[in-house]
């Protein structure tokens, strides 16, 4: 009886796919109720009514479409399928690559997580518009149709019915799940995607979606209709066409063979090879696995990867490199990834501070914008090296977020690793930022030395938008279980000139932006100097700009319980600027979990905001003020700064000349310091000095602005009576040692700057740490 039932309906559904469109919904009864009548006995078959009832959706869905044909030819393969199971491929030899074994089964946490996800995600209804052929529902991010969330659902569902030990193996809701988010992306890949830069085509969507996709078809080789599988494979051959396009003509100006722009190459050619072994096309295969091979370059010293070329990574995309690496080894089953994964380890310990909390001020270029996560290498860091300060921020973020439902979280989890505290009152010289990295207590500061090619290919490719700042710092909340414990942050001082008035934008019709920098670094037990000399450059978002004619100067001292810094901006020749301010930015982050704070002018040249202080010791400028910012753009208004100007900007562009300097003294501490630092500014042909005294000692830096070599006098006041030192520039090798001033005259290189310390502390006058391995063996 079942058997006739079901032949009459395939007769049905044959007749009808003739029919005109407004018949077919005459069948759609028949249908539904065939794959209702179904038996399950088995897990087969289990999976094969799941996988019909999404069938007849797309049925539905195709006719809304126009594609009759289609729509007619999937019924009656449905029709065809009630009684075939769902088989599942015997797995290759090591397994299937995405379905790695866990490394610990019970407890998992990720698990745990996974699990719950599922249970809320499935009490919603996957109530997805239909994609028809002139509008895409897809936006990037957000929300149930953002592309990236799409693409990650459907890996969690396909890792969640697939993985040999998730205890939701073989769910049917899960691969119905799974299913709808599959045909709603490739579908509107098919009909919409033309280009790389749209939200469909964002790799970190497309990565995740194109790995559910091919894993999905090898495990269970006979899952889809021969419709299915034909839209299916038409629309991988398309997506190959794009990506082997973006592969050949570079990601905007990053070409990726190159392979220096490190998260997005690598996410790039995770998508490449899903493609890739989907059709069996080793050219795309190869070229992708080239593409990761040179990753290994743009490993830092002390655990940070390259962002663009050059630049030092930023926290949340340090994080990506390590998901996409590991991505990358569960797409191909190659694991000498993982040496460059258990490299990064010191990263952690070095750039995330106590509170789970990323130092992210020291960003290159336009991602000071990107803050609020640790941005810590997570599980599979703490898997392949036991590093006890991963499992520690691991942890705290986990009690201020919860744990998340993470595939590679549950894979590499590995109890047993004991959390240790991130180090405390320390200050060492940062590979990864050539610069000095500082933490003591709540307070933490860090400078980037690092200078950045500003044309590292020979036809100007790789060009990028230079720092917003040199130093920053930030005070952490005592309550550490709340998500992101910023009390304040430093985020910015630099100088800031309006060269345009065309856009109606702050931030984009003024130049503030570093390019073409001379910065040098120098280190001491427990302070720190930074001194450059560099350009204005207005920002294009994500590329560099042409330098505009205006230079500009800081020298910084940077001590365990304050920063002070001198900012010099003018222009080169006779020049002409809607205006020319100096500027100090605070800010609470781009997260709402941050704790917003109000600037406060609580005297002459005195400010507070929230737990920290700033003094504008001296300046030029006749005015001070207050203004909002924005992290990037001047909306949403989540940062606001002290502003030093002569008048307000004009609407027709002023004269100013060589002659027309410009500059500001500030320094920061935490509001339980006591007592501003002495400070001056020292000034003479080609050179510039910042001269501060505090505690019973005195720093001065020393910069020679010039393009030759400067013999500067050494005021008597700092050479008598206690024992002097000199502390020389460095970099990622220590360099030269310090030493005792021969005579009150010395000699400053070009473009460098010498600091002098007096004091009658002996280690003030011994040699940095040599760098954060060498610290934590020693301390």
């Amino acid at each position: 009886m079942f058997c006739s039932f079901h032949c009459l309906c395939r007769f049905w559904y044959l007749f009808i796919g003739l029919a005109a469109a407004s018949t077919l919904h005459a069948g759609d009864e028949a249908l539904v109720a065939a794959v209702e009548a179904m038996p399950t006995p088995n897990v087969g078959m289990a999976l094969r009514k799941a996988a019909l009832e999404v069938a007849i959706e797309e049925v539905k869905l195709r006719r809304e479409r126009g594609d009759i044909a289609g729509s007619a030819s999937l019924a009656a393969e449905i029709l065809a399928a009630v009684d075939v199971p769902v088989t599942r491929a015997a797995p290759p030899a090591g397994g299937f690559t995405f379905l790695p074994p866990l490394r610990n089964r019970s407890p998992n946490p990720y698990l745990d997580s996974l699990q719950q996800w599922f249970a809320r995600e499935s009490a919603k209804a996957d109530d997805f518009p239909a994609v028809m052929p002139d509008k895409s529902p897809f936006v990037l991010t957000g929300g149930p149709l953002g592309s990236r969330t799409i693409g990650n659902d459907m890996l969690r569902y396909f890792w969640l019915g697939a993985h040999a030990e998730s205890p939701l193996k073989d769910n049917p809701e899960a691969l119905k799940s799974l299913l709808r988010r599959a045909d709603l992306y490739l579908t509107a890949y098919r009909l919409h995607s033309k280009k790389y830069e749209e939200p469909i085509n964002d790799f970190f969507a497309a990565n995740p979606a194109f790995a559910a996709i091919r894993q999905t078809a090898e495990v269970y080789p006979n899952l889809l209709l021969p419709t299915q599988r034909r839209d299916w494979d038409a629309t991988l051959r398309h997506a190959a066409g794009i990506w082997l396009r973006v592969y050949q003509e570079g990601y905007k100006l990053y070409p990726l063979p190159e392979g220096r722009f490190c998260n997005h190459h690598i996410g790039i050619a995770n998508t490449m090879l899903s493609i890739g072994k989907y059709l069996g096309d080793e050219n795309l295969q190869s070229l992708a696995t080239h593409t990761v091979k040179l990753q290994g370059k743009n490993l830092l010293p002390d655990g940070a990867f390259h962002y663009i070329t050059d630049y030092n990574e930023v926290a949340n995309y340090h994080s990506a490199v390590i998901d996409l690496l590991v991505d990358y080894s569960f797409i191909t089953g190659d694991t000498s990834v993982y040496t460059w994964i258990a490299g990064s380890r010191n990263y952690t310990a070095l750039s995330i501070a106590d509170g789970a909390v990323a130092e992210y001020f020291t960003a290159p270029d336009w991602k000071w914008m990107w803050n609020g996560l640790p941005g810590n290498g997570g599980e599979a860091v703490i898997a392949l090296t036991g590093d006890p300060y991963e499992r520690y921020i691991t942890d705290l973020s986990h009690r201020q977020r919860g744990v998340p439902p993470d595939i590679q979280g549950a894979t590499f989890y590995a109890p047993g690793v004991d959390a240790r505290p991130v180090p405390n009152d320390f200050l060492v010289y940062d590979r990864n930022i050539q610069g000095a990295r500082a933490r003591y207590g709540r307070f933490t500061t860090a400078m980037n030395g690092r200078n950045h090619d500003p044309s590292p290919a020979p036809d100007g490719r790789g060009d990028a938008p230079g720092k917003l700042t040199f130093v920053g710092g930030l005070v952490v909340d005592d309550d550490h279980d709340r998500p992101g414990p910023v009390d304040a942050i430093l985020m910015a001082v630099y100088p800031k000139v309006k060269v345009s008035s065309a856009r109606g934008e702050e931030w984009l019709d003024w130049a503030y932006l570093s390019r073409e920098e001379r910065t040098t670094v120098a280190t001491g037990r427990d302070f720190a100097s930074l001194a450059t000399t560099y350009k204005l450059q207005s920002t294009a978002h994500a590329q560099a700009t042409a330098p505009w004619p205006w230079a500009a100067a800081q020298q910084w001292i940077v001590l365990p319980d304050r920063v002070i810094g001198l900012v010099e901006v003018a222009p080169i020749g006779e020049q002409r600027a809607h205006a020319v301010d100096g500027r100090i930015r605070f800010g609470y982050g781009r997260s709402g979990n941050m704790r917003k704070q109000e600037l406060v002018a609580t005297g002459p040249g005195r400010f507070a905001y929230g737990e920290l202080v700033a003094t504008v010791h001296a300046t030029n400028f006749s005015d001070q003020a207050q203004g909002p910012a924005g992290m990037l753009r001047d909306t949403p208004p989540n940062a606001t700064e002290i502003i030093l100007r002569d008048e307000p900007p004009s609407a027709t562009p002023r004269g100013f000349g060589p002659a027309d300097v410009r500059h500001f003294v500030v320094e920061v501490r935490p509001r339980w310091v006591e007592g501003d630092a002495e400070v001056r500014r020292l000034s003479g042909e080609g050179w510039r000095a910042l001269v501060a005294r505090t505690g019973g000692k005195s720093y001065g830096v020393w910069h020679n602005l010039s393009g030759g070599a400067l013999a500067v006098d050494l005021p008597a006041s700092l050479l008598e009576g206690r024992q002097v030192s000199l502390h020389f520039p460095r970099g990622d090798e220590p360099g030269r040692p310090p030493e005792a001033p021969k005579g009150s005259r010395m000699t400053i290189p070009a473009q460098s700057h010498v600091l002098l310390v007096s004091s009658v502390d002996p280690v003030d006058h011994v040699a940095g740490w040599q760098n954060f391995p060498a610290f934590l063996e020693q301390r």
